[in-house]
């Protein structure tokens, strides 16, 4: 019997899942090239790109390396419903 490439896919909720990944990412990747484009337009300079790019960059870096150490202290769940938490109600109170 052939062994089947990909048995995770008969899972219904791991379709799902990446079916929602990868229309999150292709909409990440459009809002990106979106931006690109009209920093390019406006400036028409490389070097601004390269700045929007290093903006982009420079907090994941820092805050990654800050959010490892604070995962590696402390309740990882405990973590995770504070800045949910934090983040719905940050987004309830925009205007």
């Amino acid at each position: 019997m052939k062994p089947q490439k990909f048995p995770a896919l008969r899972y219904r909720d791991f379709r799902l899942l990446w079916v929602g990944l990868l229309i999150s990412n292709t909409g990440s990747q459009m809002q990106f090239a979106a931006i690109n484009w009209h920093i390019f337009i406006i400036t028409h300079s490389a070097l601004a790109l390269g700045f929007i790019g290093l903006s982009r960059f420079v907090p994941i870096a820092i805050f990654s390396l800050v959010g490892g150490a604070i995962a590696d202290a402390h309740n990882r769940k405990r973590i995770l419903l504070i800045t949910q938490t934090s983040l719905t109600l940050f987004s309830a109170q925009a205007p």
